[in-house]
């Protein structure tokens, strides 16, 4: 993977698994938009991907290439997710904890920046901060 190259955007449907071999990716969301915040960064050793690849639910966040480096690439209908969560219990529940961590993680960051915005430390985009 190149530096800056998306891997997926949010609200794709059709996500892959990916498993980082070198390099990092980060995690954005709000990809592009004025916004645009860093969620997390993964590197070697980490597996990509979110809990829609086994609800069926778009992408919450935009996966880009920080850095240079490597990923597996494992397409979900070769992967059949489902099926190796529920025939290996230990790999099941280690993808399953990161997957409902991440997305608690994920919910937690947007209620901080929604109280932000009430509170108006922090403008909602296309509004001029307050003087």
């Amino acid at each position: 993977m190149a530096a800056g190259e998306v891997l997926y955007h949010e609200g794709d449907r059709n996500c892959e698994f990916f498993v980082i071999v070198a390099g990092t990716v980060t995690m954005l969301d709000g990809y592009g938009g004025p916004a645009e915040r860093v969620d997390s960064v993964h590197g070697a050793g980490r597996f990509l991907g979110e809990f829609g690849l086994l609800t069926g639910q778009p992408a919450f966040l935009t996966a880009l290439a920080g850095e240079p480096g490597e990923v597996v690439v494992v397409p979900v209908e070769r992967l059949r997710l489902r099926e190796l969560v529920a025939r290996d219990a230990a790999l099941g529940d280690m993808i399953l904890r990161a997957y409902l961590l991440r997305r608690a993680l994920l919910i937690d960051a947007i209620r901080a920046h929604a109280v932000l915005i009430a509170t108006g430390a922090l403008p909602q985009a296309g509004r001029a901060p307050p003087r």
